[in-house]
């Protein structure tokens, strides 16, 4: 088979069932799963199959999400549910669909691509990097400390809130590069609808202001397996008080369920909460990030206004974004950049890989941390004026896709 031969094109509703049966084998994905997965057109619009003649060889989507980057939004692609029959596996197929898509990404400018991987250096070798963490905890209810705070209420609420959960959730996570904007649709699919009926959403309120939000949704384990688990889908406060007023009705849970999980962002102070530490702890890589166009993707940044300097940098070759390599001046006058396409590296440009590009562009690692890991080189003068541009910032992406 040639790769050139593959019929590649997004799927439509006469192709849905195809790609459904092919994520159903990969994912273990459940029969009532299926049913909601995969239905609207904006679904069909963000994907790609390929086809070997009649047979459908694999498949992948992305949400297309505004996400936030230094107060600022921007656009990208949330790459999910790569699949591929195992028959067509190792034969660069996926490699080459996403070549393809990434042009595709590029017409739509999504600027900035995010996915979470099934293997880390295969998306590596593809330009992605580790640009999110998280932390998981999982917990007994009762090693909760209790505190009195007079004042809070946790209470039920339904879809008709989306802008609340949204409002808090945006609040919430104000600090951080990488949350994306939901909308009213995205809250009843990814949220509301996935808790299959069960009224397990809360807002946390104080003086009638909301401060925070609970959803979360109870696994029945079968016989023999884990303890009856609590797993919440996301738990946001806005504030270190509606913190603890968050945890005090987690830990009200214990008379119900044994064992708790959630995932919160990696530099969250979280033992203040706990009688007992003895639990699952742990930080996690959970993301993986690219520039697919990376001169609008800079371009839409804001930086410091003092900052009037230039860089020159020689981005390494990127089979899957060809258009990003080679040599580029980074300008900025009072603050705004921009991206200028030159003919040739200068003599002391800076050779950047994508990989440490979108780590610096999320500011998930310091121009000091990269060089001293000797992923970056740089003379004492560039490393300020990147250091400046790009300085190390919290970072939490608090979707999976």
């Amino acid at each position: 088979m040639n790769l050139n031969d593959l019929r590649i094109q997004p799927f439509d509703k006469k192709t849905r069932e195809q790609y459904l049966d092919l994520c159903q084998f990969c994912f273990n994905m459940p029969a009532a799963s299926r049913d909601r997965y995969f239905i609207h057109e904006e679904e069909f619009a963000c994907s790609l199959g390929a086809w070997d003649g009649q047979r459908l060889a694999c498949g992948m989507w992305y949400w297309p999400y505004d996400m936030r980057v230094r107060g600022q939004f921007v656009r990208m692609a949330g790459l999910a549910a790569v699949a591929t029959w195992p028959e067509y596996r190792n034969r660069g197929i996926v490699r080459h669909v996403l070549g393809v898509f990434q042009e595709r990404m590029r017409e739509d400018r999504r600027f900035v691509c995010v996915l979470a991987p099934f293997k880390w250096s295969f998306y590596r070798d593809l330009g992605w990097e580790n640009t999110f963490d998280t932390l998981r905890l999982k917990f007994e209810p009762e090693k909760v400390k209790q505190v009195k705070l007079p004042g809070y209420r946790m209470r039920h609420a339904t879809l008709d809130e989306w802008q609340t959960f949204e409002e808090v959730h945006m609040a919430a996570t104000e600090r951080y590069n990488g949350p994306v904007c939901r909308s009213r649709d995205y809250w009843k699919r990814r949220m509301f609808e996935s808790l299959a009926g069960a009224n397990q959403t809360w807002i946390l309120e104080k003086g009638g202001e909301p401060r925070g939000f609970v959803v979360g949704r109870i696994n029945d384990a079968p016989t023999g397996a884990d303890p009856e688990l609590y797993r919440v889908l996301q738990a946001v406060w806005t504030d270190g008080e509606a913190q603890r007023a968050v945890f005090n009705h987690l830990g009200s849970l214990r008379d119900q369920v044994k064992q708790i999980q959630l995932f919160l962002p990696p530099d969250v102070d979280w033992s203040h909460c706990f009688n007992e530490f003895k639990f699952d702890s742990k930080i996690e890589p959970k993301m993986m990030t690219k520039l697919v166009d990376l001169k609008p993707a800079l371009e839409a940044l804001p930086f410091d206004a003092a900052l009037s300097e230039n860089v020159d940098i020689h981005m390494t070759p990127d089979a899957g974004a060809p258009w990003n390599d080679g040599a580029w001046q980074l300008k900025w006058t009072s603050g705004k950049l921009s991206v200028i396409r030159v003919a040739a590296p200068g003599a002391h440009a800076i050779t950047m890989t994508p990989q440490v590009l979108a780590q610096l562009y999320i500011g998930y690692r310091s121009v000091a941390e990269l060089m001293d890991a000797g992923q970056l080189a740089a003379t004492a003068d560039q490393a300020g004026v990147l250091a400046r541009a790009f300085p190390r910032t919290p970072a939490y992406l608090d979707d999976w896709f």
